[in-house]
């Protein structure tokens, strides 16, 4: 009997893992969790190219083998597993090199699996410049933005939004870690939100400007934030109100871990839903989570889009069956 196998690439802790394993249960279908953060410690795993036979690849979690032929889909979620503890001695660096580099190789490992994402498009996808132009380019309404580490720039861009608030963000990762230990004792490790900057602000710290690239973009006016989960085809939509315990809106982004967030159903527009699809498309992605800012006067605009992002509120607060969806796009 052909036994489908779909592999979800994260680590145990997961809970956007776990629920949609329990969906892959509840479909017949066996889910396979596999931390490739912790590769090749965690599982075991060979390629056999034979000029007669093809290709041969194989995976061993513990003493159970896979078949590979059997692997229809790979939930790309969150390659990096939980956090470890960066290499220290040379040949460690090595090892996590080569490991890298094999794992790169699994979508052509398996290339008969469905990948949602495919991890190349996925860490291209990521970064937000790129992501900017692709938007603007569709038709997609975006913020004033700068991004780089030119001083003079900076101070163009910011005399041409005189009359505007101004937020920073990170060009990539919003995570910086200063502690190597995973639970952080010191509080040394933070996460960059988007936050509100006065331009005096930037302005008393141009010198820093140079040493590394960041983001400056017009705040824009909004009545509340969209987050819009696409899967494959589909595309569900939430609004989002961040409050502060005194219950009124703060600061810029809602992600915020001080704010208290309400999630309702939200219905876009039909353009807005097709522009969505289409920069997900764009993107390479088969799934993305976009964040939308929404106002009357102005309507929505872009911010940023997700590749691996969270979704599991969309769903067991709103009732957006994404799970169901994640798991038919694996299985077809």
């Amino acid at each position: 009997m052909f036994e489908k196998i779909v592999l979800i690439v994260s680590y145990q802790q997961d809970v956007h893992a776990q629920h949609v394993l329990q969906k892959l249960e509840d479909c017949g279908v066996r889910g396979v969790l596999l931390n490739v953060g912790e590769y090749p410690h965690s599982f075991e795993s060979s390629l056999l190219l034979n000029p007669q036979y093809g290709l041969d690849a194989r995976f061993f979690t513990g003493a159970t083998a896979l078949p590979v032929n059997n692997i229809i889909g790979v939930w790309w979620r969150r390659p990096l597993g939980a956090y470890r503890a960066e290499t220290t001695t040379m040949m460690e660096k090595y090892i996590t090199s080569e490991a890298e580099a094999y794992i790169r190789s699994l979508p052509y490992m398996l290339g008969g699996a469905r990948w949602v994402s495919n991890p190349e498009a996925t860490r291209i996808a990521s970064r937000k410049p790129y992501q900017l132009l692709v938007a603007q380019r569709i038709g997609l309404r975006i913020p004033n933005t700068f991004v780089g580490n030119s001083k003079s720039t900076a101070i163009a861009f910011l005399e041409q939004m005189k009359d505007k608030n101004i937020v920073a963000k990170s060009v990539c990762s919003g995570f910086v870690r200063l502690n190597q230990a995973a639970n952080d004792v010191e509080d040394l490790n933070r996460v960059i939100y988007t936050k509100r900057i006065s331009r005096t602000s930037i302005m008393d710290h141009l010198d820093w400007v140079p040493n590394c690239p960041f983001i400056l973009q017009e705040e824009i006016e909004k009545d509340f934030d969209v987050r819009v989960t696409v899967v494959g085809n589909k595309v569900f939509a939430v609004a989002v109100m961040a409050e502060a315990d005194d219950g009124r809106m703060r600061g810029v982004d809602w992600r915020h871990h001080e704010y208290r967030r309400k999630y309702s159903h939200h219905i876009l527009p039909n353009e807005v839903t097709e522009l969505c699809r289409k920069v997900t498309i764009e993107l390479g992605l088969s799934f993305g989570c976009i964040d939308l800012g929404y106002s009357v006067k102005e309507g929505y605009t872009f911010f940023e889009i997700n590749p691996q992002g969270q979704w599991l509120p969309s769903e067991t607060v709103v009732g957006h069956p994404i799970s169901d969806a994640l798991v038919g796009l694996l299985l077809s």
